[in-house]
């Protein structure tokens, strides 16, 4: 009911509450790095993509190569549902047509090929994923 912790040194996976009327909040960058994680996962399984770069504070997420085809990632991720993450999801591909669509100029021997990766965190031992991809 107060939350959540982990040892010290390590953020708190949920924010305390200050009374008992507020919800408990999950920690949005705790959630942010497991949809990261599960997206290079995914990336690295279905798409046989080696990490080329991980901007930092940038977009997108990662940057995967596989052969002649580059992958740019962004991962999504939530404690809702899987529909909460569908959306998201489907808000972005706009702004990842966007950007596949500029990168394609930079590498032009190259495929570029934009993916988004949504993971909706069900339970502590279980996530469901959502893969977009983006071509252009």
């Amino acid at each position: 009911s107060s939350g959540i912790f982990l040892e010290p040194g390590y953020p708190p996976l949920y924010y305390s509450r200050k009374s008992s009327s507020q919800s408990v909040s999950p920690n949005k960058s705790a959630i942010a790095s497991l949809g990261e994680g599960v997206a290079g996962l995914v990336a690295q399984r279905l798409y046989r993509a080696r990490k080329l770069a991980r901007p930092i504070h940038d977009y997108p997420d990662l940057v995967m190569v596989n052969g002649q085809t580059i992958y740019l990632i962004e991962a999504k991720a939530t404690t809702g549902s899987g529909a909460d993450i569908q959306q998201t999801i489907d808000d972005e591909v706009s702004r990842m047509s966007v950007y596949t669509a500029g990168c394609t100029n930079l590498a032009p021997q190259n495929k570029i090929i934009g993916v988004l990766i949504g993971t909706a965190l069900t339970n502590l031992n279980a996530y469901e994923t959502y893969v977009t991809e983006v071509r252009v």
